[in-house]
C-alpha cells in the first residue's frame, strides 16, 4: 500500500528529510494520515477445517512509510517500560531477552522440580478468543494513560486506532472497505506492545504461578494440600473477573486441565462455568507438553513431521544437487527439528535414534550416498 519498500529503501537519501517533517508533524499535532490507518487483511490459515473462517488469522498489510513511524513510537514505548519495570516479569512474548524458550524453560524447571519430589501439579491452559482483534481502544487508551504513556505519544496512539478502516485481499481481489471498531492490527509494529500493555494487570492479584507469551497463557499449582487447589480455583474466579471486565474472551473450548503425578487428585476447574476438558498432551507454544513430562510424544511428532517433507523431497524431485540438499534441510527441515531443543532435548536412546534417523534419510539423498547404510 503506497510507496513501495524497495522505492524507500533506494530513495532513502531522498526522501529522508521529508519523511522527518511529516513525521515530526504527525507526533507533534496527532494526526495520523488515513492510509496510515488502512489495512489489507490477509487471511493466514492456522488449523483445522479451511473452510471454516475462524480457523484463520487476519494479518494487516500496512502502508510502508506508516510502519516506518510506528517504529519510532513503538521504540518510545519500548524505552518507557524498560525504565519503569512496567510489563510483568511473567510475560515473555515480545520482550528482549525473551522468548518462547524462556518461557517453556520456566515453566519445565517448576514441572520438574515438583515431579522429583514427588508433589502434583495441575495446569490450567488459557486460550484467548481473538484477542488481538478485540481489544476495545477505549479502554487500551485508559490503560496506556494510567502505565504513563502521555502526551503526543498517547495522543497519536488514540488517532492511530480511531477511524481504521480495512479490506479483505485475497489472489488479488480486494472487499469493500469496512470500519475497525476494535482491536489492534496484527501486522503493524505497534500492535504487540500495545497489546502487552492491555493484558499486562491479568497477572494482578494471583495466587498461583503464571505465565504469559502475549495472549497464551497457562496458570499452575503445586499441590500439596487439598488448598492449593482452592487457590487455583478461586484465580480462575479472578481471571474470569478480569475478562469479563476488559472484554477480552476466553474459549472455553480450547482451554485444557492437565494433571501431573500419579497421586494426583485430579480436580475439576471451571471458566464461565463450563468445566474444563482434561488433556494429557498440550501444544505449548509449538511443544508437545506430555503429563509424564517425557519428551517422547513430542519426538515422535517432529520426526514424523520432518520426514513427511523428506518425502516429498523424493517423490517430487528426480535429482537434487547437494547444495540444494543442504539448504533445504538447513532452512526447514533442521527448525522443525530443533525448535526449543533447550526446553525438551531428549534423553531416552529410542527418541534420539528417531530423530537420527530423519537426518539419515536426507544424507541418502545426497547424489554418490544413496546406496550407503
Amino acid at each position: 500500500m503506497g510507496l513501495l519498500p524497495v522505492c524507500l529503501k533506494k530513495c532513502s537519501e531522498s526522501l529522508t528529510k521529508p519523511l522527518t517533517m511529516i513525521f515530526r508533524k504527525s507526533l507533534q499535532t496527532g494526526d495520523v494520515p488515513m492510509s496510515w490507518r488502512e489495512a489489507n487483511v490477509t487471511p493466514l490459515f492456522k488449523k483445522g477445517s479451511k473452510t471454516n473462517p475462524l480457523n484463520y488469522r487476519p494479518v494487516s498489510l500496512t502502508s510502508v512509510v506508516g510502519k516506518v513511524f510506528e517504529t519510532l513510537v513503538r521504540d518510545a514505548l519500548v524505552k518507557h517500560t524498560t525504565e519503569n519495570a512496567i510489563i510483568k516479569i511473567q510475560q515473555h512474548g515480545f520482550m528482549k531477552k525473551k522468548s518462547t524458550v524462556t518461557n517453556l524453560l520456566e515453566y519445565l524447571e517448576a514441572l520438574t522440580k515438583a515431579r522429583d519430589q514427588r508433589i502434583p501439579v495441575d495446569v490450567n491452559y488459557l486460550d484467548c478468543k481473538k484477542a488481538f482483534d478485540t481489544v476495545p481502544h477505549r479502554r487500551l487508551i485508559t490503560k496506556l494513560e494510567a502505565l504513563g504513556v502521555q502526551g503526543n505519544v498517547l495522543r497519536w496512539i488514540e488517532n492511530f486506532l480511531t477511524n481504521r478502516r480495512q479490506r479483505v485481499s485475497i489472489r488479488g481481489s480486494l472487499s469493500e472497505w469496512l470500519p475497525v471498531e476494535s482491536g489492534v492490527p496484527q501486522g503493524s509494529v505497534i500492535g504487540p506492545i500495545l497489546f502487552l500493555f492491555y493484558v499486562n494487570d491479568l497477572v494482578d492479584g494471583l495466587e498461583c504461578p503464571i505465565l504469559l507469551f502475549a495472549d497464551d497463557a497457562k496458570i499452575y499449582k503445586e499441590l500439596k494440600s487439598p488448598e492449593d487447589a482452592e487457590a487455583l480455583i478461586r484465580d480462575m474466579k479472578k481471571i474470569e473477573e478480569w475478562s469479563d471486565k476488559w472484554l477480552l474472551v476466553f474459549n472455553e473450548e480450547k482451554c485444557a486441565t492437565m494433571h501431573i503425578g500419579h497421586n494426583n487428585q485430579k480436580v475439576d476447574y471451571k471458566l464461565n462455568d463450563k468445566t474444563l476438558k482434561k488433556t494429557e498432551l498440550e501444544k505449548d507454544l509449538g511443544v508437545f507438553i506430555s503429563h509424564d513430562l517425557k519428551p517422547s510424544q513430542h519426538v515422535s511428532i517432529v520426526a514424523a513431521r520432518a520426514n513427511k517433507i523428506v518425502g516429498l523431497m523424493k517423490k517430487n524431485f528426480d535429482y537434487l544437487d547437494e547444495e540444494t540438499i543442504l539448504s533445504i534441510y538447513c532452512s526447514i527441515i533442521r527448525p522443525i527439528l530443533e525448535y526449543a531443543v533447550q526446553s525438551w532435548c531428549p534423553f531416552w536412546k529410542k527418541d534420539i535414534e528417531e530423530l537420527e534417523k530423519v537426518q539419515h534419510r536426507v544424507t541418502k539423498l545426497v547424489p554418490g550416498l544413496q546406496d550407503e547404510s
